[in-house]
């Protein structure tokens, strides 16, 4: 019912079939086959053609002002696409465990916040199992953890380097006369 409405609008703001071929680069014959083969498929004419300027019909006068919710309904979504591309809106939901969540993403999303404002970050701080669960059924967006999920179903990305850390009282090194030792594991 709307294929074509920019050829009638085009008419309808210029008052004239001459000057709107002419904005939109066509010829005034292709011009006014167009409108006339939307008038077909309304069922009715949309322009009264017997008055200098042409005018609306009643049925015209409608047909306008739902091309123009149309139209605002595109322009609201080519908006949203816009702000989404942009990151100017939008969520994501992010999973990890508790030491993730509690120690190292608060900063991150601090940042992400700061510098995306508009952006509605989701947590969910549970453990590993459930948020590889989570994460294949599309709950939550991406997951940090230090577990190496399925590269065939998953991308990863290196975040940080861990280092760990035994600690043992001066007493076991006595005890056991286990000597003092830097180990790696890597």
């Amino acid at each position: 019912m709307f294929r074509g409405m920019e050829y009638v609008y085009e008419v309808y703001k210029e008052r004239s079939f001459s000057k709107a071929a002419r904005n939109l680069y066509i010829s005034q014959p292709s011009l006014s086959a167009a409108v006339k083969k939307v008038e077909q498929n309304i069922g009715c004419e949309i322009f009264d053609r017997s008055s200098t300027p042409i005018q609306l019909t009643e049925c015209g006068e409608a047909y306008i002002a739902s091309v123009k919710k149309v139209m605002e309904i595109e322009e609201s979504f080519d908006n949203f696409k816009s702000d989404l591309e942009e990151l100017k809106t939008g969520s994501i939901s992010i999973g990890g465990t508790t030491f993730f969540t509690s120690f190292i993403l608060p900063p991150i999303i601090q940042r992400f916040s700061e510098k995306y404002p508009y952006i509605s970050i989701n947590l969910m701080e549970t453990n590993t199992g459930q948020l590889e669960k989570e994460l294949f059924e599309g709950q939550i967006d991406l997951v940090i953890d230090n577990y190496c999920f399925d590269s065939m179903l998953y991308e990863s990305h290196f975040f940080a380097k861990e280092h760990l850390l035994l600690a043992v009282p001066m007493k076991y090194l006595e005890d056991y006369k286990i000597e003092e030792t830097n180990y790696s594991i890597e």
